[in-house]
């Protein structure tokens, strides 16, 4: 790159050109076509051209005065500073009309100071394990706040503690932090050991002051800011301009001003913060509630959730939670009690756990070297600019497509940009995963295309360059995104079911939403629940041939899983701790596991049918009639052999894509003739259905042309196929066809045949004329058949949809999955099967196809469906 950059200083100065601009615009007046973007080039180029223009326009006008220059020069050359405006910040939980702090208010560090102490607790060499003692806590709070962090090390040989380990050091954490803030109003440059000097509320009230006036940032305060200073605080002039450049940093504390100057007393007191037992806390104490403890706006029903949940998987899981306890509520009333299992995201053994928060550290502290290292460059650390360093800091400052090397000052020039392994928009994969740093153009010419489409093919030695860089990156970076760069497609249903389903996320927001009817709601662990299920003889309901662990093959296993969960209380929960080995927890009454079965093997599972417009609407291969209309004095003498007839149809498909059965399809005889003898030339016998080898088209085919002796190249051929699916796209005489997607929906008719006898027939609707129905304003099901106007409408169905069907001589429940058009089958599945895709068919057509088609409610109940 810096060969680039000196070799284009050369070519200007070679041109006779004076700056940069000059020379592009020559460029452009001499060829308006010729390419000028991409060019690499230095900071000082645009400087030079920016003083230039300057001194030569400031001959002209007087008005442009230094003071205007810098202004200018800075706006130009220089990011705006960055302040949180009101809007921006979030709100304290405890003084919701509040700001929350900024994490450099004194008082929001002395908070987590004395919670940190409050928290730390001394493990034994025997192993017992103890709180600090009032007199080691205070000691311990005196030297954390003399420095901005101390290291458990230190902190043993400080206060003595010998072969011990502490409760905070689990997962790899190795220090607990001090008053930074202290510490930076204690430099030379501010008020420096005066600052020791001063009061805790006078400190407070100085740092409060100035992260204030930083955050508003306004120029014609800063006069007001000094005076007040300078009189206010006992300091010079210099040191309260200093002070106008503080950096408040963007990190927020959990509260406001106002509430923590509420908290910290209590706190200092040695009380927590919080407290679930009904003993005093902070939070008790300075008249503030838990936020399990409060029911804003009370209500009767659930309310429609908050517009601020934007998770579509979550809002929608609150909408599911809403329409089944309202049901609830309408016929049973508020219930006492709501019981809400965490999910299994939310759990893990104590080895999981202890890796979770290793990596938590980990990734901690890199983000404190991140923010280090950008604030050494003279810039305002932000969550991109982190996220930048650490993946540059991954791949040991290299291009990852290049191998080239990329300095830290081009990293935040701006020469570098992420790129997406996979392209955000066709998987919508945003986490670290799926990010490197690349030089700028590469990402441009990386396009929308996965490393492997892009590279693979076209330059196969850097690609396998590419894939040793990754497999070098540290692990588990290279296991995850070495996955991503090798993957041979990208599936955006995929994703979206593996990603964006958060159900850990999901019920702590359903636990919230549940609070507003006023009730307690409970959370359970799901660890607990399988065990009482098993104590209780559950799982035998629903797997009664199997012993031992519960089926996951039939719908109604989560009620099996929320009867527990409704039966768990502190007392059984004590129980199941303090038992035995082989020893028994009692049911909750004698009759339960009785009562269970029958009431679980009554349960009707509601479905809901998926009657959305939504898809793919046809396949991405366009077909051409081999109908065609030949014009007064047309003569096309190649295509006297060609096959034109109805439902046949041709479409384009390049040499390098051919498989066996598609050259004995080639349209055009002379070209399958040379297809064919290509194919013999390199050994390759067509009647065998062999794979065809890439090198067969490493050199050109020629057709041959009287007007060109070589002949003209054969890229791609029309390849002739039979489908009576096909459907028209266009209207006129130039007609193009597509392959309908999935089908949307079916109607069954009945109609009298010829010889009076009564038959059904099945129609199936795609999801394109679907669509076509709802555009042009039509009804999307149509009671009529398009076949046979006299025919009678039965039912509609869609997938989800349930029939109580007639099956071996007795009624059934089941949920329509499919139908396969062209046999004539409609498959369906027993409406408590939940094996998925490998769900055990019943499989039906339209005359064999007896019942009803129902609908069963959200708590069970069924009615007919009325169609």
């Amino acid at each position: 790159m810096l060969a680039e950059i000196s070799q284009l200083e050369n070519t200007i100065q070679e041109s006779g050109c004076r700056t940069l601009g000059e020379y592009l615009f020559k460029i452009r007046s001499e060829n308006q076509f010729e390419r000028i973007r991409g060019k690499h080039t230095r900071r000082s180029m645009y400087e030079n051209e920016f003083n230039l223009v300057w001194d030569t326009q400031l001959k002209h006008n007087k008005q442009l005065t230094e003071d205007l220059k810098s202004r200018i020069y800075r706006a130009i050359f220089f990011q705006r500073e960055i302040y949180w405006k009101k809007s921006t910040i979030g709100r304290c939980s405890l003084e919701t009309n509040l700001p929350r702090a900024s994490l450099k208010d004194r008082a929001a560090q002395l908070a987590r100071l004395y919670q940190e102490v409050g928290n730390l607790q001394i493990i034994e060499p025997d192993g017992e394990i103890r709180g600090l003692k009032a007199d080691e806590s205070a000691k311990l709070h005196a030297y954390l706040a003399s420095s901005n962090e101390r290291t458990f090390e230190n902190i043993r040989k400080e206060m003595g503690w010998t072969n011990c380990e502490f409760n905070l050091s689990a997962g790899g954490r190795e220090k607990l932090l001090g008053m930074p803030i202290d510490k930076e109003m204690e430099k030379k440059h501010l008020f420096g050991k005066a600052w020791s000097k001063k009061s805790e509320e006078e400190k407070t009230k100085i740092v409060r002051t100035v992260i204030l006036f930083a955050e508003r940032g306004k120029e014609e305060e800063e006069e007001e800011f000094i005076k007040k200073a300078i009189n206010d605080w006992s300091i010079s002039k210099e040191t309260a301009e200093n002070l106008l450049k503080f950096n408040p940093g963007t990190g927020r504390a959990r509260f406001c001003f106002k509430a923590l100057d509420k908290l910290i007393p209590f706190l200092q007191k040695g009380y927590p913060m919080m407290s679930e037992d009904g003993k005093e806390s902070a939070f008790s104490l300075a008249g503030y509630q838990r936020p399990d403890q409060k029911v804003p706006n009370q209500r009767d029903n659930l309310p429609i959730p908050l517009a601020e949940i934007t998770n579509p998987i979550v809002k929608q899981a609150l909408y599911e939670t809403r329409l089944l306890v309202n049901a609830i509520i309408r016929e049973y009333g508020i219930p006492s009690e709501i019981h809400v299992e965490l999910a299994r995201e939310a759990k893990g053994n104590k080895t999981q756990r202890e890796n979770a928060i290793k990596t938590i550290n980990k990734n901690k502290v890199e983000r404190e070297e991140a923010v280090e290292r950008i604030e050494e460059n003279g810039l305002l650390p932000g969550r991109g600019s982190i996220e930048f360093y650490r993946l540059w800091k991954e791949q040991d400052g290299v291009c990852i497509y290049t191998g080239q090397a990329i300095s830290l000052k081009q990293l935040l020039a701006g020469e570098v940009n992420v790129d997406h392994i996979w392209p955000f928009s066709r998987c919508l994969d945003d986490s670290f995963s799926n990010k490197v740093v690349c030089l700028r153009n590469e990402n441009a010419k990386k396009a929308n295309m996965t490393p492997r489409e892009w590279l693979e093919k076209k330059e196969p030695q850097r690609w396998e360059e590419v894939l040793q860089r990754v497999r070098s990156l540290p692990y588990p970076s290279k296991v995850k995104k070495l996955e991503r760069f090798i993957a041979k497609e990208v599936k955006l249903d995929d994703f979206i079911n593996r990603q964006l389903t958060d159900t850990a996320y999901i019920s702590k927001q359903v636990t919230s939403y549940l609070r507003c009817l006023g009730c307690k709601v409970v959370c359970g662990r799901g660890g607990v629940t399988a065990e009482l299920r098993h104590q209780w003889g559950l799982n035998g309901i629903l797997n009664p041939d199997k012993e031992g662990g519960k089926t996951r093959e039939d719908h109604r296993h989560h009620a099996v899983d929320a009867l527990v969960i409704a039966a768990t209380n502190p007392s059984r929960l004590q129980a199941l701790s303090k038992r035995k080995k082989d020893s028994v927890i009692t049911p909750p009454w004698d009759t339960f596991r009785k009562q269970a079965e029958e009431k679980v093997l009554a349960i009707l599972v509601s479905h809901k049918p998926n009657r959305k417009i939504k898809g793919q609407l046809h396949e991405e291969t366009i077909y051409g009639g081999t109908i065609k209309t030949k014009p007064n004095g047309e003569h096309r003498p190649w295509a006297q052999k060609w096959i034109e007839e109805d439902g046949t149809y041709c479409y384009r498909k390049q040499l390098v894509g051919l498989t066996m059965p598609m050259v004995l399809k080639i349209r055009d005889l002379t070209i399958r003739s040379l297809v064919l003898d290509r194919l013999k030339q390199y050994g390759v016998n067509p009647d065998e259905n062999s794979k065809i080898p890439k090198e067969v088209w490493e050199n050109p085919l020629y057709l041959p042309n009287k007007n060109n002796p070589q002949g003209v190249v054969i890229n791609k051929v029309r390849i002739l196929k039979n489908d009576k699916s096909l459907v028209s796209m266009r209207k006129g005489s130039f007609q193009v066809y597509v392959k309908p997607g999935n089908t949307h929906h079916i109607v069954i008719f009945e109609r009298k045949d010829e010889v009076g006898e009564t038959i059904r027939f099945m129609e199936s609707i795609t999801l394109l004329e679907a669509y076509k129905r709802k555009i042009e304003g039509r009804p999307i099901i149509l009671r009529s058949s398009s076949e046979f106007p006299d025919a009678v409408f039965l039912m509609s169905l869609c997938s989800g949809d349930t029939v109580n069907l007639k099956h071996k001589n007795t009624e059934l429940l089941c949920r329509y999955v499919t139908s396969a058009s062209t046999q004539g089958q409609i498959y369906f599945a027993e409406l408590n099967d939940s094996k998925g895709s490998k769900y055990e068919k019943i499989v039906k057509n339209a005359n064999t196809l007896v019942g009803k088609k129902v609908t069963i409610g959200i708590l069970g109940e069924m009615r007919d469906s009325g169609d």
